[in-house]
């Protein structure tokens, strides 16, 4: 039952993403650098996340890294949470399930860590490795998804069938299963007129003695000399985009506002005659 339970997980990490998005640009903008730096502590201690294996690693060494004795991590623990997993044939870069850190209540579920750029939904999503890559998506949002063992069943069912994946994931939410925490974050594309050129996102997971997660965000900006953008002439470009953006509308409500016009007039034509 477990090795299907997991290989549902592992299914889960890589469930195939929806319609393909149109790359909008939008005129006057430009891209810029956006860094994120994740402190994903508490997750790393109470829910299962992924390593990514590094050169010279082995298992032995990951246990041993993982959870100090007396309750260290033992192999079979990971092995149980990655069926399949060869303990002495691991390569580089490869992701592997770990137990959380800090042990639960007794018959209490381990809850695994996912992350999407569309938090409503099973869109884009992936398993999440505090120390890979991380990034939000292209509009600033970073979401993690919280998946409990059995909403992971349940789900992990209709992905293997390919049907009702949408569904499922909504019904989860629904009940409590799955629990999505969404944090905006600095956008990838700024106006022309911006002095902002690259910007540092940092992010902190907090956890609540209920064992409800939270995200802290805080961010630098930087010019294009490097120089710190104060927090103020963001606000102020970010205002000043919005003005721009609603002048964009302006000939496009006039245009339609002629269109109402033009087919009214016939109309009353009809009726004075």
């Amino acid at each position: 039952m477990f090795t299907h339970f997991f290989a549902g997980c592992l299914l889960a990490a890589v469930a195939a993403p929806g319609a393909p998005t149109p790359d909008v640009v939008v005129p006057n903008t430009r891209s810029i650098k956006v860094e994120m730096r994740v402190n994903a502590q508490q997750l790393i201690d109470h829910c299962c996340v992924q390593h990514v294996v590094l050169k010279g690693e082995t298992l032995t060494k990951i246990a041993a890294a993982h959870r100090a004795a007396p309750h260290a991590t033992s192999i079979s623990e990971i092995l149980a949470l990655n069926p399949g997993l060869k303990a002495d044939k691991l390569a580089v870069g490869q992701r592997i399930w770990m137990p959380p850190r800090v042990s639960g209540l007794p018959g209490a579920e381990m809850q695994f860590v996912f992350t999407s750029s569309h938090w409503h939904c099973p869109v884009g999503i992936s398993a999440f490795a505090p120390k890979a890559k991380i990034s939000a998506s292209r509009y600033g949002v970073f979401s993690l998804v919280l998946v409990s063992e059995s909403g992971m069943r349940e789900w992990s069912r209709a992905l293997a069938a390919n049907k009702g994946i949408h569904e499922a994931f909504a019904r989860l939410q629904e009940a409590g299963e799955i629990q999505s925490i969404e944090q905006r974050c600095t956008p990838t594309t700024v106006w022309n007129e911006s002095p902002v050129y690259s910007c540092v996102d940092s992010l902190t997971i907090a956890r609540s003695r209920k064992g409800e997660y939270s995200l802290g965000f805080s961010s630098v900006a930087y010019d294009k000399g490097g120089k710190v953008v104060p927090p103020k002439e963001r606000v102020v470009e970010r205002r000043r985009s919005d003005q721009q953006m609603s002048l964009l509308f302006l000939p496009m409500l006039g245009a339609g506002w002629l269109c109402i016009r033009r087919r009214r007039q016939p109309a009353a034509g009809l009726a004075a005659s």
